[in-house]
């Protein structure tokens, strides 16, 4: 509340500001208009090719595999921001013939939300030169990401779960066990007898060994799925076509130029007219005050007063 009135109050103290100060704000509009306008016109068009790349493959064999498309996701992400390796920077930017440092105000890769697309702009005022940067990073990112692929992780997780899945049939078979043993201690001896007693102490031994085992292969068989996962769609990347190349409204560049120029002006002007008024009340002070500015200038004056008195009273003894 207290942040809406302070806005209100700036707004109508510089709506009265501009009233007082008509001239010298609209001046500084119309200069900054005219300078927003200037630079609108001549300002080089700028160019925007766009190139495309699809992670993984989506045919039917993939489409198959649960939270493909997930993964796919997640991936092109990843490799989104592997644009900013020198992995990539360095053969791109020896083979545009720029620095890496360059490359960021030229191409942008960024991938789509909820989807296993990679988008690689390539800007300049040159056509030619923005296709010429999308595609070759889009080439390089194919290239280096197809080399990113190492087979065999998923098999030792593979080989790891068979393991624990082998243990946890074979604890599933120990609880049974110690169940019917402890189902049998109680029918022969009942069930506050020291063997069942015993028996029950195994069955607990055994409910806690399952549950570990369980857990265990439960956790690397969701490791070995997104492992898998991640297998079918690392190294898989192709771009999808030639860049599409596109240029900024030259209208729509004026009017933004216009406009911002016309923002610049007014504050300049609030500014400037601003500080006039401060001069002027400054001014207007001295004038009103004048001895607050001489201070010594009122001793020779009672100086001369005192004189005075004294010739007064002197000329005041000595009459007739």
């Amino acid at each position: 509340m207290a942040e809406t009135q302070a806005r209100e109050g700036l707004f109508v103290s510089s709506a009265r500001l501009f009233q007082r100060e008509v001239f010298v704000c609209s001046v500084a509009v119309l200069i900054g208009l005219v300078c927003g306008l200037v630079y609108g016109f001549t300002r080089p068009t700028t160019y925007h090719a766009e190139a495309r790349l699809l992670v993984g493959t989506f045919d039917a064999p993939a489409e198959a595999i649960p939270g493909y498309v997930l993964a796919a996701q997640t991936v092109a992400g990843e490799y989104a921001r592997l644009a900013n390796s020198t992995a990539v920077l360095d053969p791109l930017s020896q083979q545009l013939g720029v620095s890496a440092q360059e490359l960021g105000s030229i191409v942008t890769v960024t991938a789509i939300p909820k989807s296993a697309i990679i988008r690689v702009v390539g800007t300049s005022t040159s056509a030619e030169k923005a296709r010429v940067a999308a595609e070759s990073m889009a080439t390089t990112m194919q290239q280096t990401i197809s080399g990113l692929n190492v087979p065999g992780s998923s098999d030792s997780l593979l080989a790891a779960h068979e393991a624990a899945a082998k243990e946890l049939a074979a604890a599933n078979t120990a609880l049974t066990a110690a169940q019917n043993a402890y189902n049998s201690a109680v029918a022969s001896s009942g069930s506050g007898s020291a063997a069942a007693n015993a028996a029950q102490q195994n069955v607990a031994n055994a409910q806690i060994a399952q549950s570990t085992a369980q857990l265990r292969e439960q956790g690397l068989a969701e490791q070995y799925r997104s492992a898998q996962l991640q297998a079918s769609t690392s190294g898989q990347i192709r771009v999808l076509g030639s860049a599409v190349v596109t240029q900024e409204s030259k209208a729509t560049t004026i009017v933004t130029t216009a406009a911002l120029g016309l923002i610049v002006g007014l504050v300049l002007g609030l500014v400037v007219a601003r500080r006039n008024e401060r001069v002027r009340a400054r001014h207007a002070a001295r004038q009103a005050h004048p001895t607050d500015h001489g201070p010594a200038r009122a001793e020779p004056a009672d100086h001369h007063g005192a004189q005075g008195e004294v010739v007064g009273s002197g000329s005041v003894g000595t009459g007739p």
